[in-house]
């Protein structure tokens, strides 16, 4: 009987390990609604903190506007709910082969302009909303690492 000694070690085979695709899209998909419901609740993601309040004259505006509103609109709650259009936007995209995820706004508005530049927009009047906080990263990591594991034991 014959023997075969393969010379991989730990860290070639750890070398080679990726997240899985499903699990990538559970990250994007969670990071997604991370930011909404933080920002749904008035708190930025970037900063932990409440968001800008609004000025007097918009909030004066949005109290007397007939128009379409989001249904967790608040006149003075700056939450960027107004419509909803730019919370309902967001998309979560994941790629397999660089291993990345990221979450950006998509389409255009209703009255023009597309929705990354809102985005941008209401970033620099002190309203940023895209990103990801500490506890949302380690949430993230454990996912990571479960899917790591998982794959690794499968190898063995």
């Amino acid at each position: 009987m014959s023997s075969v000694k393969v010379n991989i070690t730990a860290a070639e085979l750890i070398k080679n390990m990726k997240v899985s695709a499903p699990v990538l899209y559970q990250l994007s998909e969670f990071w997604a609604k991370r930011i909404q419901q933080f920002t749904r609740s008035g708190k930025s993601l970037v900063t932990e903190s409440k968001l800008k309040p609004l000025s007097a004259g918009y909030t004066k505006f949005r109290r007397t506007y007939k128009g379409a509103k989001g249904e967790l609109f608040k006149p003075n709650k700056s939450n960027l709910t107004f419509t909803g259009q730019m919370l309902a936007s967001l998309k979560g995209y994941a790629n397999y082969n660089t291993q990345t995820v990221r979450v950006t706004p998509t389409g255009s508005r209703t009255g023009g302009g597309k929705n990354t530049d809102i985005a941008e927009y209401v970033t620099e009047q002190g309203r940023p909303f895209l990103g990801l906080d500490e506890k949302g990263k380690k949430r993230m990591s454990q996912i990571i690492l479960r899917d790591i594991r998982r794959n690794f034991k499968k190898r063995k």
